[in-house]
């Protein structure tokens, strides 16, 4: 009975506390004391002088975020305008790990949906604004401690492998850039959306940090493009179809601080393509972002973030290539998901 009576009076206790956990008001990092961790984990929680736990560690890629911020465009034909940018992403990352010491195996996965920007006063096409969405990314990154290649020899051989290995799979990214154009034998100009319909990179990563959301990874692979010309008509469009087999080639850098209040993404990727008008073009972009969390408001992170992005998309249908520049700034209200 007195064993059974402790362990109620234990099983009391934990569940109070997560109660109270769960109840208390969180304020944004102060002066603060060291405190055991709530359930969150060692380093996740400290309390506050008042005694309320506080979060101040945070997951950038498990969260649902809203953006509202200035970007400055430029078009590279000497066309340039400032505008509102509200974005929206979900996002969640979880990691495996596999074995313990040197047969020790670790994955990390993370998976976007949807995500992306609209310049709501915008407006390329009558009644539709300029945005760029994206239905669904996923990247994997695995880690092994001691990462090799087997040879099926007899006795078989085993050659160190000093990279990582990955995947980057990106569906349904659709752009309406903020530029209409000119198509030979129309007047006016036209209106176009370029659909990214697939693009997939086998990546390898020479760092092996092994450290979540921290990575430098190369990358090839193959996509799939289609623009869509509003000539004649928006309701009468025409299409240039773009394939790049096996000759996109990629570069990704990744960092985030021990706490996740930092993050910085920098992606790149040039790709020879053949295109429906059976010739050989170029398309190529570039994104860097910082990200920081400034304050949390009952544990949800606020924060601040900064841009640049380049993109060029080859000719089609004789209409020009595009130059398409833009710089934001930036703040952001979040919902974390872990």
């Amino acid at each position: 009975m007195k064993l059974l009576r402790s362990i109620f009076a234990a099983a009391t206790l934990l569940f109070a506390s997560k109660g109270a956990l769960a109840q208390a008001p969180s304020p944004a990092p102060t002066a603060a004391v060291e405190a055991p961790a709530p359930a969150g984990g060692e380093s996740e929680y400290k309390m506050s002088p008042g005694g309320h736990p506080y979060r101040v560690t945070f997951d950038p890629a498990s969260r649902i975020t809203f953006t509202g911020g200035l970007t400055a465009l430029h078009d590279g034909e000497g066309s340039a305008l400032a505008a509102f940018e509200a974005g929206f992403s979900i996002g969640y990352r979880k990691v495996y790990t596999f074995g313990t010491g040197e047969g020790k195996i670790t994955w990390q996965v993370e998976h976007r949906i949807p995500y992306g920007t609209v310049r709501p006063w915008v407006r390329p096409i009558p009644g539709v604004p300029s945005f760029d969405a994206t239905l669904y990314r996923a990247t994997l990154l695995r880690h092994s401690e001691t990462p090799s290649i087997v040879l099926p020899f007899s006795p078989p051989v085993t050659v160190g492998f000093p990279f990582d290995v990955g995947l980057d799979v990106e569906l349904g990214r659709v752009t309406v850039p903020v530029t209409p154009v000119v198509l030979p034998g129309f007047e006016a100009k036209a209106p176009w959306v370029h659909v990214g319909v697939v693009r997939t990179s086998f990546t390898l990563d020479p760092w092996r940090s092994g450290q979540t959301g921290r990575s430098f990874v190369l990358g090839v692979g193959v996509r799939y493009d289609v623009d869509v010309y509003g000539a004649p008509s928006i309701e009468k469009p025409r299409f240039v179809h773009r394939v790049a087999p096996l000759t996109s080639g990629s570069a990704r850098f990744r960092y985030q601080t021990d706490d996740g209040l930092l993050a910085v993404d920098v992606f790149g990727e040039a790709a020879p393509h053949w295109t429906s008008e059976n010739k050989w073009a170029f398309l190529a972009n570039a994104n860097a972002r910082v990200d920081r969390t400034l304050i949390a408001i009952n544990d949800q992170p606020i924060g601040a973030y900064a841009e640049v992005g380049y993109r060029y998309l080859p000719e089609g249908l004789g209409a020009p290539a595009l130059h398409d520049v833009h710089g934001t700034l930036g703040i952001s209200a979040s919902l974390s998901l872990k």
